[in-house]
């Protein structure tokens, strides 16, 4: 998944793809507050829109109780990272419910495990608004021109401070002009290349982990003359071994703003 497909999961979904639940009313039952929600369909198209359907999936494990109430059911979803050939997982869990109780709670899971993929988790920042009801338990249709004002009033103030963050951030990170050359490509003490141009130097494999599946991939940990580690993935299984020595490195720092930072190395030239 890159930056940009990220950003794209997480950005606020439209007026008309927003459901709202009653959460409590009035003691006469004439007014209720009431929350937003995305439905699991529109978390699916969203995923299927953003990242096309063979890049991400989904799995379901129930842990039986005694009653509903201590009944759990936990969804992974996981998504498809291309340049390291691998699947992260992320999950999250709920009870059953009272109605549907198997069906909602397979619901309520799969959607908690979209907001830790930051699939409508900006929700949880919407404040509350009161809403009349119909009989007592039902959102009256009268209201949904103030909901729908109420949550676009919203989403317009957190885009505009999601960029002002943004904007905020990318200062932070401009390079000085003063620094030199020489000395911005000159590898930080964290191991973690900040360029894709060649590494003159010579690394000793310290470590190998190979990982198996339909895209294998190898996970090396090299280090320096000076002591210094480097990790980085190998897309599938060379024929390598600890105390091997490696030269001519192209490392390739990745950034993705759910997996975190990462290299990739995509060539090199072994000694014999």
């Amino acid at each position: 998944m890159t930056e940009k497909q990220a950003k794209l999961l997480a950005y606020p979904f439209t007026a008309d793809e927003i459901e709202w639940r009653v959460l409590l009313t009035t003691k006469d039952k004439s007014k209720g507050q009431v929350a937003a929600y995305i439905d699991s369909r529109a978390i699916q198209k969203r995923l299927d829109d953003v990242l096309g359907r063979e890049n991400w999936k989904n799995h379901f494990i129930t842990m039986p109780g005694n009653s509903n109430s201590t009944t759990a059911h936990i969804c992974e979803i996981s998504i498809y990272y291309p340049d390291r050939q691998e699947w992260i997982t992320k999950s999250d869990g709920a009870g059953s419910t009272d109605i549907e109780p198997i069906k909602g709670g397979l619901s309520n899971a799969f959607k908690r495990a979209a907001s830790i993929w930051n699939i409508g988790r900006y929700l949880y920042e919407l404040p509350g608004i009161w809403a009349m009801l119909k009989d007592g338990k039902y959102i009256d249709p009268a209201e949904k021109p103030k909901l729908t004002k109420h949550y676009n009033q919203f989403v317009n103030q957190y885009l505009k401070a999601q960029q002002a963050a943004e904007q905020k951030r990318d200062s932070a990170q401009t390079v000085s002009p003063s620094i030199s050359a020489s000395s911005a490509a000159t590898p930080p003490a964290s191991g973690r290349f900040q360029s894709s141009a060649a590494q003159p130097d010579t690394y000793r494999i310290a470590q190998l982990n190979r990982t198996q599946g339909t895209h294998p991939n190898t996970l090396v940990v090299l280090q320096s003359p000076a002591g210094e580690k480097v990790t980085g993935f190998i897309k599938g299984q060379p024929s390598l071994q600890v105390g091997q020595n490696l030269h001519s490195l192209k490392i390739v720092a990745k950034d993705d703003p759910v997996a975190g930072k990462y290299n990739i190395i995509e060539s090199y030239e072994a000694a014999a």
